[in-house]
C-alpha cells in the first residue's frame, strides 16, 4: 500500500501547513517526468513487463476449540521469511518467488514476484508456479500446525474479538478496536491518525447487513463499546463501524503492466476503466463484515465509506462557490473520474473538481489538457503522509512528493510515471479493483485475463469507452449479491469501431448531455460481455481466443494452460461456477450452527476459514467454486526458448 519509508510522520496539522508548498513540488516532479520520459523521451518502444500482487491475512487456529484468531505479527514474518532465504539461497536463486511487504493491518501481507513476467506468452503459465513458490516461503516460517497465511479478501468477525479500549487514549484507533491490529510502520499508523484529523469530526456509516428470518441488527460505534454485541437501536437495517482499519483491513488481488510508452499507458488506462465493474463482480469474495453476513458481496464501498477522509464542507454539493474548498464527489478510496487521452474527453460527463493552481502549472509545463485535469484532479486531495525526512525532494529526479499523493488516491486503476527520472521502469497502469481468491490457480486466471485483455485492446483497437457516469453506475451494481448472474450492466456494443467519420465525430462533440443516451450504449448481462452473444456482443473471452489463434509458435502446453484459466472466467461469468462470494455466503447461511440471524459465530468462523484454507492448499476441493484444473502448469519457461515462443 503505497510508500513504505522509514521515517517519522507529519501530523495532520503540520502537513497542513505546507501542504501548498508539497502540492506544487509533486507538480513539478511529474512536469519534469513527463517531459523527459514521455512527450520527449527516447525510449518510446519497451517491452511489456508485468507482475501482480497478492495480499492475504495470517491466521492462528486453535483446533481443540474450534477457534481462529489474527495473528498480529506480519513484520516479524516478513524478517523471518527474508532471513530464511538469506539461509538458503539456493531455494530461491532462480529469481522466482517473491517480494514481501507489510500492510494496513499487522495481520496482513502482502507479496509481488521477485522479478517481474516478460513478453512471451509462455510467461503467463508461470504466474500460477510463483503464487505456489511465494505461498511456500511463507510457509516456511509458519507452524504448520496452526500458523496459515489465507489469501481471502478479510477476517469475517474482525472487530468481535478486540472489542476493548485501547491501552492509551492517543491511540489512532477507535475505541471498538485496539492498535494492535494496526501494523507500526509509520506510514500506516500516520494515515490512520491523519484521515480521523483531517476529517475533523465523528464518522459512522452504514454497511446494509443480510436480512434472514431472525436477523436482529447490531452495532459498533467510535463512541459506545457494545454489551453483549449489542449497542443501540440502529436507524435502519444497516451495520455501523468507523474503525479505518474495518476499510484498509481487506486484500484484493492488483495487476500492473508497463507500457510501450505514455501513450499506450494512457491509452491502456482508458479502454480498463468500462471493465473495472465487470471484473470486480467476477471476482467478488466479501460477503461478510464485523461478524455479519452483509447484503453486498464486495469490499469496495466498505472502505471506500470508512476511510473517507472529505470534510463536511467537501462533501457538502450546497457548498457552492462561497465554499474555500472545491465540493469533492468521492472518497479517496473510488472510481475513476475521468479519462486521460483527449479521444475520451467527451465521456467525462460528471463533475470534476480540479485544483486551478496546479491545472495551469501543469498546462504551463507543456502537459496537455486531458491529462492536466487528471493530476490536477489528484492534488485536490492534501497529502496523508509525509516523513519528516522527505519534506524537501532530495533531487531532480526524485518523484516522492508526487507518489505522496498519488499513492493515497485509491482509484479503481491508477496511472503510474516512471518511479524517478533515471529508472528503467517505464509508464504503467494498474488494474486495482479486482478482490483476492482462494487458489493460486484462480488468482493466476485473473490476472492473466486482464494481461490478455490488455493485449486484444490494443491488437483490435478496441474502443469500450463509454460515459463515466455510466461506468460509475455498474461499479454500484456489480457489488450487489450475485451481480454476476442477477445484474445487468451498461456496456458499448460496437468495441471493434474505434474510428468514427468526421461527421459522426462532430455530432457526438455538440451533444456532450446526450452522450448517455449513445444507441452504441446497452444493457448486457455480464455473461454476454464475457462470452459473447451473437448478433449482439462478440465477447472477450472469444476475443482472446482469436488472438491466441493468430499467434505463432504457440506451444501445446502453454495454449491448454491458458485455455484452463479461461474456462474459470468463462464459466463464473456464465453463473456455472459460484464467485467466491457467492460460495462463502452459501457455505454460512448452510452451516449446522447458523441461526438464520446474519450472524457468523466462532464455529462458522472457525469452519469457514479452515475450510478455506485446504481449497487454498488443495487439499479439499469445491466442485461449485471451480473446476480441478489438469496439473500442466510449466514452473519456469527455459533460457533456451525465451527468444522463439509467441510474444504479446
Amino acid at each position: 500500500m503505497g510508500l513504505l519509508v522509514d521515517g517519522i510522520g507529519l501530523t495532520w496539522e503540520e502537513i497542513k501547513k505546507i501542504s501548498p508548498q508539497l502540492k506544487k513540488l509533486g507538480v513539478k516532479q511529474f512536469i519534469n517526468a513527463y517531459q523527459k520520459l514521455g512527450v520527449n523521451s527516447q525510449r518510446s518502444d519497451l517491452s511489456l513487463k508485468w507482475g501482480d500482487e497478492i495480499e492475504g491475512i495470517l491466521l492462528k487456529f486453535d483446533h481443540q476449540n474450534k477457534k481462529v484468531k489474527l495473528m498480529l505479527k506480519n513484520l516479524k514474518i516478513i524478517d523471518d521469511i527474508n532471513a530464511y532465504k538469506e539461509l538458503h539461497p539456493k531455494e530461491s536463486g532462480s529469481g522466482t518467488g517473491g517480494i514481501w511487504m507489510e500492510e494496513f493491518g499487522a495481520y496482513m501481507i502482502e507479496a509481488t514476484p521477485a522479478k517481474p513476467y516478460g513478453n512471451l506468452l509462455a510467461d503467463l503459465t508461470t504466474v500460477q508456479h510463483n503464487m505456489h513458490e511465494r505461498r511456500n516461503e511463507i510457509k516456511k516460517v509458519l507452524d504448520e500446525d496452526s500458523e496459515v497465511f489465507l489469501t481471502i479478501v478479510n477476517f469475517p468477525r474482525l472487530s468481535c474479538d478486540y472489542r476493548k479500549q485501547p491501552k492509551t487514549m492517543n491511540t489512532p484507533m477507535c475505541s471498538v478496536l485496539p492498535s494492535e491490529l494496526l501494523c507500526t510502520h509509520p506510514r500506516f499508523t500516520t494515515l490512520t491518525k491523519n484521515i480521523n484529523s483531517r476529517r475533523g469530526r465523528r464518522f459512522q456509516t452504514q454497511i446494509p447487513v443480510y436480512q434472514d428470518t431472525h436477523t436482529r441488527i447490531k452495532h459498533v460505534t467510535e463512541t459506545s463499546r457494545p454489551v453483549n454485541g449489542i449497542s443501540f437501536k440502529p436507524p435502519s437495517n444497516d451495520l455501523l463501524n468507523s474503525a479505518v482499519v474495518c476499510g484498509y483491513g481487506h486484500c484484493c488481488l492488483q495487476v500492473t503492466l508497463q507500457a510501450s510508452n505514455v501513450d499506450q499507458a494512457r491509452t491502456l488506462y482508458d479502454q480498463f476503466i468500462p471493465l473495472t465493474p465487470i471484473m470486480l463482480a467476477l471476482s467478488v469474495a466479501s460477503p461478510t463484515y464485523c461478524g455479519y453476513v452483509k447484503d453486498i458481496d464486495s469490499r469496495w464501498d466498505v472502505i471506500s465509506r470508512l476511510v473517507d477522509d472529505r470534510t463536511t464542507r467537501e462533501k457538502d454539493t450546497n457548498a457552492g462557490k462561497s465554499s474555500k474548498r472545491a465540493v469533492i464527489s468521492k472518497s479517496r478510496y473510488g472510481t475513476v473520474s475521468c479519462y486521460l487521452t483527449e479521444d475520451a474527453e467527451k465521456y467525462n460527463d460528471i463533475p470534476l473538481a480540479c485544483h486551478e493552481q496546479m491545472k495551469q502549472l501543469l498546462l504551463d509545463g507543456g502537459v496537455d489538457a486531458a491529462l492536466a485535469n487528471h493530476i490536477s484532479h489528484l492534488f485536490i486531495r492534501d497529502p496523508l503522509v509525509i516523513y519528516d525526512t522527505h519534506v524537501e525532494p532530495e533531487s531532480e529526479n526524485d518523484m516522492y512528493l508526487f507518489e505522496s499523493i498519488q499513492s493515497t488516491n485509491w482509484n479503481s486503476m491508477r496511472f503510474k510515471s516512471p518511479p524517478s527520472i533515471d529508472s528503467d521502469i517505464g509508464w504503467r497502469v494498474e488494474f486495482r479493483p479486482m478482490e483476492i481468491q482462494l487458489t493460486d490457480f484462480e488468482n493466476a486466471a485473473y490476472a492473466v485475463f486482464i494481461i490478455l485483455l490488455s493485449r486484444v485492446i490494443l491488437h483490435y483497437k478496441l474502443d469500450l469507452l463509454m460515459p463515466i457516469s455510466k461506468v460509475d453506475e455498474n461499479m454500484t451494481e456489480c457489488q450487489k449479491v450475485d451481480a454476476v448472474t442477477n445484474s445487468s450492466f451498461f456496456f458499448k456494443q460496437d468495441i471493434l469501431n474505434r474510428k468514427e467519420s468526421e461527421t459522426t465525430r462532430a455530432s457526438r462533440d455538440l451533444n456532450h448531455n446526450q452522450l448517455s443516451d449513445d444507441h452504441s450504449i446497452q444493457i448486457m448481462s455480464i455473461d454476454t460481455i464475457i462470452n459473447g452473444k451473437e448478433h449482439v456482443f462478440p465477447g472477450f473471452i472469444p476475443l482472446i481466443h482469436n488472438y491466441l489463434d493468430d499467434l505463432e509458435n504457440v506451444d501445446i502446453e502453454t495454449r491448454c494452460t491458458i485455455d484452463q484459466y479461461l474456462s474459470l472466467i468463462s464459466k463464473r461469468a456464465s453463473g456455472e461456477l459460484l464467485t467466491t462470494a457467492g460460495w462463502i455466503r452459501r457455505y454460512i447461511t448452510s452451516h449446522h450452527d447458523y441461526r438464520h440471524d446474519s450472524v457468523i459465530s466462532d464455529l462458522i468462523n472457525y469452519d469457514l476459514l479452515y475450510h478455506c484454507y485446504k481449497i487454498g492448499e488443495g487439499l479439499e476441493h469445491e466442485s461449485s467454486l471451480c473446476f480441478t484444473p489438469d496439473n500442466t502448469l510449466r514452473p519456469i519457461v527455459p533460457d533456451d526458448i525465451q527468444n522463439t515462443g509467441a510474444r504479446i
